[in-house]
């Protein structure tokens, strides 16, 4: 071959080299930079998708809005998103796009020992399922996914902090795994998504604490107007319990009035703890220890030494809190929830502002009362003195003074006796109620044995408590049913004149406040009546 061909051939074997090389060359290059532009596109769109679910602080939002996104990003035909619940063992499914009713109701919360949904949780990496028919162990989970035409699907963490906190879910209509680039972007994706599902956590328990501040601004401002003008402490209990009840969302409550002298509690106002009109006696309960201690008193159910001392059937938590006023305790309120641990420290320290104005307003509502009280004391015994004042006969006397009397004590019946010399004994001289057959019932003769033999009960308490069979005559001295008998004397000084027997309700419970007009219109009884017999008396000598 001659020399110039095979240097011809030498240039074109070198030159389609060097073609080669320059082809593969600008094909690198255009590959290079194809996957360059990917990575700027992949770029912007996370940048995109991380600026939009930022910018949200509403979490139901932000939950949609990274659903939303994550679909753009992959493509997947449907997104769930899985939140641990803290300090508990499930994992809570707060949104599902793009699946059924009956799956979502299937599938909303399950157990975190459940490994086939839960490998992201535990490994804290990407878990992908490219075919979900060749998984070797089906379950109804799996079935469930099968049945709304899933094929495939993808299970990334949500990590806040170097912490799991739950996994985002993409679900694929197709067969196949997903490419290492698409598993980045969503990995990262994932870290900005569980920053902003705290972010929005965080917002909606300061909002919910600001709201709760102000609604609790708004009660103590409303329940001070309204204690305010409270004159009338029946009113003013219940309407302190009422703005506890819904304060604490509690389902069961009481106010109780505390009697040092007894040490029992009464119940002013209540909601399914007990009957308002019943007394409780203060045994070892929460209630007491409030009330001893000045400080508020918290039992819960998941603690073993509290068992027992629940007030109501179905309770597991338990606050009381007690009504101060210059340090003394003047009553107490309790709560009680069906949740375990229901109580706050913050709702302590609401109730206890509650509490401390309500015993305020207690005070002064029990100080105004009290002034009414005796106004109307006041009133009625004048009004009873012009009727006895001047009047000399007697059988109207004794009428004026036990209609006087009933009227005061609101009896079911009151009988007014007189000393029968001939028959040595307290005849009935008049009568006043308006219930037959408690009038009935009242004795027509008693004996001075009867009476006798109950002067220091009677004459301690005014509340008489005799054996059954002391009086004389067909009638007795047994109480009316559902009341309980009153007695009083009609004396002056030393000479007993006669009595006053009044059946009064036992739901009445009379204290020795309550007891000081009736003595009094008795007191003044007797002195009109010592008067008229004096008078009678004189006009029997004189006629004689």
């Amino acid at each position: 071959m001659p020399l110039s061909t095979v240097l011809l051939v030498a240039i074109l074997i070198i030159l389609a080299g060097a073609t080669a090389l320059l082809i593969r060359q600008r094909r690198q290059s255009s590959l290079l930079s194809q996957r360059l532009d990917s990575i700027r596109a992949n770029d912007r769109r996370l940048d995109s998708a991380i600026l939009e679910i930022s910018t949200q602080l509403d979490l139901s939002e932000t939950l949609r809005k990274i659903c939303q996104q994550a679909q753009e990003i992959s493509g997947a035909s449907r997104c769930a998103i899985h939140l641990i619940e803290p300090s508990q063992n499930f994992v809570r499914m707060p949104l599902a796009v793009g699946f059924s009713e009956d799956y979502i109701r299937l599938n909303q919360i399950y157990s975190t020992d459940l490994e086939e949904r839960t490998s992201a949780l535990a490994t804290g990496r990407i878990m992908t399922v490219p075919d979900i028919n060749r998984l070797p162990d089906p379950s109804f989970f799996i079935d469930s996914l099968a049945a709304e035409g899933v094929a495939s699907y993808a299970d990334i963490p949500l990590i806040h902090r170097g912490v799991v906190t739950g996994y985002l879910s993409l679900y694929f209509n197709n067969t196949g795994d997903i490419d290492e680039d698409l598993a980045n972007i969503l990995t990262a994706f994932c870290e900005h998504s569980a920053a902003a599902l705290e972010n929005a956590k965080q917002f909606a328990r300061s909002e919910t604490g600001l709201l709760r501040k102000a609604h609790q601004l708004e009660i103590l401002e409303n329940v001070g107007r309204e204690l305010a003008g409270a004159s009338h402490s029946g009113a003013l209990f219940e309407m302190v319990l009422d703005q506890a009840l819904e304060f604490t969302n509690s389902a069961w409550g009481g106010l109780y009035l505390y009697h040092p002298k007894n040490k029992t509690l009464q119940i002013k106002a209540g909601r399914g703890l007990a009957a308002p009109d019943k007394r409780a006696e203060i045994a070892r309960d929460p209630r007491r220890e409030s009330i001893e201690s000045g400080e508020p008193v918290i039992l819960d159910g998941r603690d073993p030494t509290s068992i027992g001392y629940f007030l109501s059937s179905g309770a597991r938590s338990h606050l009381s809190v007690p009504l101060l006023h210059n340090r003394q305790a003047l009553g107490v309120i309790s709560l009680e929830s069906p949740t375990e641990n229901a109580f706050t420290e913050n709702d302590q320290l609401f109730i206890g502002q509650i509490a401390n104005q309500a015993a305020v307003a207690l005070v002064n509502a029990q100080l105004y009362e009290e002034t009414q009280r005796r106004l109307q004391a006041q009133t009625a015994l004048y009004q009873a003195s012009r009727q006895l004042v001047g009047n000399l006969e007697l059988n109207k006397i004794v009428q004026n003074v036990i209609e006087s009397f009933h009227e005061t004590i609101k009896s079911r019946a009151s009988g007014a006796y007189l000393w029968d010399e001939s028959q040595q004994a307290y005849r009935l001289a008049a009568v006043s109620g308006e219930h037959d057959e408690a009038v009935d019932h009242l004795p027509r003769v008693v004996n001075r044995r009867a009476w006798e033999e109950s002067s220091a009960t009677r004459l301690g308490t005014g509340l008489l408590q005799l054996p059954t069979d002391i009086s004389q005559g067909a009638s007795s001295l047994t109480p009316f049913p559902g009341c309980q008998t009153l007695a009083l004397p009609l004396s002056r000084g030393e000479e007993l004149l006669g009595m006053i027997l009044s059946y009064v309700p036992d739901s009445l419970a009379l204290s020795d406040d309550d007891l000081q007009l009736p003595r009094a219109i008795a007191a003044q009884g007797a002195i009109a009546i010592q008067n008229a017999q004096l008078f009678q008396d004189v006009l029997e000598g004189r006629d004689r």
